[in-house]
């Protein structure tokens, strides 16, 4: 019999129709024990899940109550650190007199780890001596360092008695308090993102942070929103050189940007590479994507029509960031896709690594980046490497 996740590869819209309880159904023998088929099965189906669906079935665990709605939850929520780009250890669904019962440990960096419990209500007082003890034991077993915090993840909104409860305590500065509806929007403004940097210090929030200096807390703020406003449209300028030619150029995509609505095609780009090659891509940032076994990455980035006198032209900035995330898997590619999905082109990310120095760039105080510019005659797709004046036919990387 075909796996839930194979299932899913064949047609994505039969699952994602679905409710929690109906894929739960589908996936092994549809009840979840430690480690058995059916665990295996929703885990692997749940990192390949658009982030949206991951909001949706957590709310319906929350809000349809169902036998193994918590453990659902549970795996759920140790998803949503995986996105945050913790390195994740699931805890167990049911535990043993032997075993430590937490329901999963992120990991920041050997130093720091965050032991996560997920409650689906706080309706009843918490024994927070026993979740300390988790703390105590793994530290002891050398799991997990002192400086490690615990993190609960709470079902409901309206938190105020358990956090007075956690105030209250002597474990103020190693517990830190969470919704489920807050962390899964902490996960969506993630993928919104492209600074890795940026990603880290929003990951940062969920460990116990002294704020009564500000300074911490408002360049995390800060930095979020000048990530989030670098829309792509908005990058390219006519500062590329002083040429008449690139003003005239710079000009004329400003005058286009300005009397024409944004292009959104990258989750067809996507599927096409999806199909071509039999993989599941995950989102991890904007515009960023791996496979599920972490091997490949992949950077997806859409352009408009921009046209000139004798042919039309496509604008892609290439952020440092952006580099340094592509360096991170054995293979990397970035997806360029112009004016629509039909003229999508997979192009070796080794092969923009040979061209940095002669490509026109932007400087900025706060930012930097390369120009992609492409050129599109008779349905001809060429690259412009502008300091070789040289033009890279892109047939070969059509997909």
């Amino acid at each position: 019999m075909s796996s839930i996740l194979a299932v899913y590869k064949q047609n994505k819209q039969f699952i994602l129709d679905k409710s929690i309880r109906q894929v739960l159904s589908i996936a092994g023998d549809g009840r979840l024990k430690n480690n058995n088929q059916t665990c295996q099965e929703f885990r692997e189906l749940l990192s390949v899940i658009p982030t949206d669906y991951l909001v949706k079935y957590a709310n319906e665990c929350l809000d349809e109550k169902f036998e193994d709605s918590g453990l659902v939850l549970q795996d759920i929520i140790n998803q949503a650190g995986k996105r945050l780009d913790f390195k994740v250890e699931y805890g167990l669904y049911q535990g043993s007199k032997n075993s430590i019962g937490y329901d999963g440990i992120w990991e920041i960096n050997q130093e720091n780890s965050i032991i996560v419990e997920v409650k689906t209500t706080d309706a009843y007082r918490i024994n927070l001596d026993n979740i300390y003890n988790y703390k105590r034991k793994l530290v002891e077993q050398k799991r997990i360092s002192e400086s490690s915090s615990i993190l609960i993840v709470v079902g409901r909104k309206d938190t105020g008695d358990l956090e007075a409860q956690i105030r209250g305590s002597r474990y103020g500065w190693d517990f830190r308090l969470i919704s489920v509806d807050s962390l899964m929007k902490l996960v969506q403004l993630k993928e919104k993102l492209d600074d890795d940097k940026t990603i880290k210090q929003i990951s940062e929030i969920l460990r116990p942070l002294e704020f009564t200096r500000l300074n911490k807390l408002i360049e995390i703020v800060f930095e979020t929103t000048q990530d989030i406003q670098l829309e792509p449209n908005d990058e390219l300028t006519n500062d590329v050189n002083s040429t008449e030619d690139n003003f005239e150029i710079g000009k004329e995509q400003n005058e286009v940007k300005h009397r024409s609505i944004p292009v959104n095609f990258q989750d067809e780009c996507l599927q096409k590479i999806e199909v071509k090659f039999n993989i599941s891509l995950i989102r991890t940032t904007r515009a960023g994507y791996q496979t599920i076994d972490g091997e490949q990455g992949f950077l997806c980035c859409i352009s408009k029509q921009h046209k000139g006198k004798s042919y039309i032209k496509y604008w892609f900035a290439f952020h440092p960031h952006q580099q340094l995330f592509l360096k991170k898997f054995k293979t990397a590619y970035v997806i360029y896709g112009c004016g629509s999905a039909n003229n999508t082109f997979l192009i070796p990310f080794s092969l923009l690594e040979q061209e940095y120095e002669y490509l026109w760039t932007t400087e900025k105080e706060e930012r930097m980046y390369w120009h992609i510019v492409i050129h599109e005659r008779n349905n001809n797709f060429e690259w412009q490497i502008p300091k070789k004046d040289l033009m890279v036919n892109l047939e070969q990387y059509r997909i």
